[in-house]
């Protein structure tokens, strides 16, 4: 069985990955490892993991996600906000492209290896280009489509505790034990510790990772 998750960048609170997995406990769409810079330049500032389909088959994973893809707009082709770099549908449970791969790809498609060399784009697809870019947010008949295939939606009490334990538990693959150096009090992830301490998560963790001056008694272990 497979589910289909989507990250969700807290600093605009809109989605920006849609991915698919056939683990049992969700390490898939917890993991940070082996994703894209583009994807890395958004997490920093903090975001949210949610599973939108879970218990169906890999075939109808694999088509969901690209539904959603399709729904939510690619940013790299100017059409919405997620940093997908494939329209999704033909992936492998667990396959990552590696940085090493892509660098590969990277180096065979400069200059005259790449099939655009010496040619530019006309004024009429640069104007298309541009309008793209302006009208990237998602239109109202996308967002009912969204949410006409999330409505209902329901998760069996075995699903929503895995989902618990994967989002403030031990079992979070990626999670990282904070202190509070006041009281000594541990916490097995930066959202455990922000809603016991009343914090915004992903100011917290933008403090944690040094990125803001840390005004709390929290730290990383």
């Amino acid at each position: 069985m497979a589910y289909v998750y989507r990250h969700i960048r807290l600093d605009k609170n809109e989605p920006f990955y849609i991915g698919i997995g056939s683990d049992k406990t969700y390490q898939r769409a917890y993991k940070t490892k082996g994703r894209s810079k583009y994807w890395e330049n958004i997490s920093i500032n903090g975001y949210e993991v949610e599973i939108l389909m879970d218990n169906i088959t890999w075939e109808d994973a694999c088509k969901k996600e690209a539904e959603f893809i399709s729904m939510y707009g690619r940013k790299d082709l100017g059409q919405g906000t997620l940093v997908n770099l494939t329209n999704g549908g033909d992936g492998s449970p667990g396959v990552i492209v590696s940085e090493k791969t892509r660098g590969y790809h990277k180096i065979n498609n400069k200059g005259k290896s790449n099939p655009f060399y010496g040619k530019k784009h006309n004024e009429e697809t640069i104007l298309k280009l541009k309008l793209n870019r302006q009208n990237s947010i998602m239109p109202n008949d996308t967002k009912e489509k969204i949410s006409k295939t999330l409505k209902g939606r329901k998760f069996s009490k075995e699903t929503i505790e895995k989902m618990k334990s994967a989002q403030l538990g031990e079992k979070h693959p990626n999670a990282k034990k904070i202190v509070n150096t006041l009281n000594n009090k541990l916490y097995c992830s930066v959202k455990e510790a922000a809603l016991d301490n009343n914090v915004k998560y992903s100011s917290l963790y933008a403090m944690l990772t040094n990125r803001y001056v840390n005004k709390t008694s929290l730290k990383f272990l």
